[in-house]
């Protein structure tokens, strides 16, 4: 892989596209470059591409989608419904 070293030097950078994640999985970073369309009247997105660079290590991946969700995976506000 040949010229496609980081230009911040800390992780090479790879492409680790194919496996649906919602974080970078060679630096943990959650932040994902991805394609996004725009509502021009509400501004809101509606539509996104799945193809993704991290922001910090330009590692290219795969982005998830709801439908790539795991069986039995809880979200951080179903994860304290317990407590109550």
């Amino acid at each position: 892989m040949e010229g496609m070293e980081n230009p911040f030097g800390k992780y090479p950078a790879m492409d680790a596209s194919g496996i649906p994640t919602p974080v970078c999985p060679i630096c943990l970073n959650d932040w994902l470059v991805l394609p996004v369309r725009f509502c021009k009247d509400s501004y809101t997105i509606v539509q996104w591409g799945v193809e993704a660079t991290c922001y910090a290590c330009k590692t290219e991946l795969t982005a998830c989608t709801p439908l790539d969700i795991p069986d039995g995976w809880k979200g951080p506000e179903e994860e304290n419904d317990d407590e109550f």
